[in-house]
């Protein structure tokens, strides 16, 4: 792991530019107005100084490659770090906090202690859940085998403990989406029907915990998060209020050729496309008109921005097509691909000597495999 410290930041332009609001505690609506959109801003100008870069390596001791192709999940603890990539690599890799490879987590297989399809991953006191189909497979932190727990009731596509039992994500017709149940994996209750693909895809960060510890569920088209305390019916938790440009999921529901009409009109409305959250700043990603948008508020200042994109500069990690892939603490981590950042910095050779940031950024990535790993920037907002 890498920490750069940017030049000097100037955030007057930032903070003539934020909407205002009078609340400074965690709001319980995000109210989203494209009206006041912000145009010509840089991600330094976003973010405190101390920038992490930590590059993922693609080489193990024995010399053998291998590769990340997408970050579908990310966990960090005290000494590691836990990279998911279960549609490419099908694997869980697991790296120091340094960015150092120590090896993955199971194998596939039929094996005891090895999984078809890893879907998802949970670390709780220092053990490692892993959701294969219908099962959950257990591991300590150094991946030794603990043992197996089945799943009688449904192959879930995702998962997350709670005090009282876990939630499971249904992604079967005739199963409804949320799925919670018992500490010995019996299901108790359900909600959120099925209805129809356009409504249960796999989305980004469906199932994550808060900072206080609280579970959070948030289904693709429905616009209300909600926590989940217990076996009972979740409770709302945000409301992301698109205004005029909500699209109903009733419509969907009700449409008969579901699908097509959502392909059709999806433009036209603001879909959610993934929301993360510190104790200070909340994180949301959606599309409109073809376009991601990019909502941050600020729970320490109540301040807010709203951006496209396709308008900021990311003078940080040189990526534009960078994107979130995780929260630790209050640090807000990116995944860049190393072919990307270093085009970038080729293209900017003649500000390299003059920029501490630039100049030291590209000490560490000009030795990357261009087509290797992706390298991770973590930051924290400031605004």
């Amino acid at each position: 792991m890498y920490k750069v410290n940017l030049s000097l930041i100037v955030f007057y332009f930032l903070i003539s530019s934020c909407q205002v609001s009078e609340n400074t505690s965690k709001p319980s609506s995000l109210i989203i107005d494209l009206s006041l959109e912000k145009k010509g801003l840089k991600l330094s100008d976003l973010v405190s100084s101390e920038i992490e870069v930590i590059p993922l390596p693609n080489q193990e001791e024995s010399g053998e490659v291998f590769y990340i192709n997408s970050i579908d999940k990310l966990a960090f603890t005290d000494n590691y770090i836990f990279v998911l990539d279960y549609i490419f690599a099908g694997k869980l890799f697991q790296f120091t906090r340094d960015g150092e490879y120590v090896g993955s987590i199971g194998s596939r297989g039929e094996a005891p202690g090895q999984y078809l399809q890893i879907m998802d991953f949970e670390i709780k006191n220092d053990t490692i859940t892993v959701l294969d189909f219908r099962k959950l497979l257990s591991y300590n932190i150094s991946g030794e085998y603990i043992g197996t727990s089945r799943l009688e009731d449904l192959a879930p596509s995702g998962f997350s403990s709670f005090e009282k039992g876990f939630a499971l994500l249904g992604s079967e017709f005739g199963v409804d989406h949320l799925n919670l149940a018992s500490k010995d994996l019996n299901v108790k209750k359900t909600f959120f029907p099925y209805g129809t693909r356009v409504m249960n895809p796999l989305i980004i960060n469906p199932l994550f915990k808060n900072r206080s510890g609280d579970l959070i569920f948030r289904r693709h088209l429905n616009d209300t998060l909600f926590e989940i305390k217990g076996i009972e019916k979740p409770e709302p938790y945000l409301i992301i209020d698109y205004g005029g440009l909500k699209l109903d999921p009733k419509i969907i529901l009700e449409n008969e050729n579901s699908e097509r009409y959502y392909t059709e009109v999806r433009t036209n409305y603001a879909i959610t496309h993934y929301y993360y959250e510190s104790d200070n700043y909340q994180y949301l990603a959606f599309f409109y008109d073809n376009e991601k948008w990019i909502y941050i508020y600020s729970n320490l200042t109540g301040k807010s921005i709203l951006f496209k994109n396709s308008e900021l500069l990311n003078d940080i990690t040189q990526d534009p097509n960078s994107y979130l892939v995780g929260v630790y603490e209050n640090r807000f981590v990116f995944g860049a691909k190393p072919d990307r950042v270093l085009a970038s910095l080729k293209s900017q050779e003649d500000l390299i000597n003059n920029d501490a940031y630039l100049t030291s950024l590209q000490q560490i990535v000009e030795p990357l495999d261009k087509e290797g790993n992706p390298i991770l920037f973590s930051v924290e907002f400031e605004f």
